[in-house]
């Protein structure tokens, strides 16, 4: 769970880095146009953008208590994953107990 925030935070990132550039670009080209309209409207944009990427910063880390139940699930989830290994080993060992593989009791054990 957490390797997936933090791939989904890094992608959000490249995605905000390249629509901060295509804005720069478009006042850049604007600019050269001699456009004083749309200039000062890629300015508003522009500062409408760095108000959200501060936003975005504010949340950017997770509450501690976030942080350690995040932390909880993953230890969880490979307890989980244990137990069912576990399970399937247990099983495997009962059916040759019982010979449903084809296997007799003492061939189990002589193996």
């Amino acid at each position: 769970a957490l390797q997936s925030l933090r791939t989904h935070q890094a992608e959000s990132l490249g995605a905000m880095q390249a629509a901060q550039r295509m804005l720069i670009q478009r006042q850049i080209d604007a600019k050269k146009r001699g456009e004083a309209e749309e200039v000062a409207e890629f300015v508003a944009l522009q500062e409408r953008f760095r108000a959200a990427q501060m936003d975005i910063n504010k949340h950017k880390v997770l509450p501690p208590a976030a942080g350690q139940l995040v932390k909880q699930l993953e230890a969880m989830d490979e307890v989980v994953a244990a137990v069912a290994a576990a399970e399937d080993r247990i099983e495997q060992a009962v059916a040759q107990i019982h010979g449903k593989d084809g296997a007799s009791v003492e061939e189990a054990t002589a193996a």
